[in-house]
């Protein structure tokens, strides 16, 4: 597919890497692309979520490891208190 990569940042090759994002879909993601050399150790997010603006908002943070799809997820389901999954619990 195509993507949008994220000015300023390193282009893919060997021993770079990438962070991409889709074409504007409804469903926006980031894709980090090529060999991470050590475990991450931090990881920061920061979102703007404007309330009541989408009731059924579902996920709007998800991280991913080898072996567990859920490995920090935050969840916001139809007026529910925001819900942060780590390690799918």
């Amino acid at each position: 597919g195509r993507f949008h990569a994220i000015s300023g940042l390193p282009a893919g090759g060997r021993g770079g890497f990438r962070v991409a994002f889709p074409l504007r879909t409804n469903y926006m993601f980031a894709r980090l692309r090529g060999p991470v050399r050590s475990p991450l150790r931090a990881l920061s997010a920061c979102l703007w979520l404007r309330p009541g603006a989408a009731p059924n908002l579902g996920t709007p943070f998800s991280y991913a490891a080898p072996g567990q799809p859920n490995e920090l997820v935050l969840l916001a389901w139809g007026g529910r208190p925001l819900e942060l999954l780590v390690d799918d619990q």
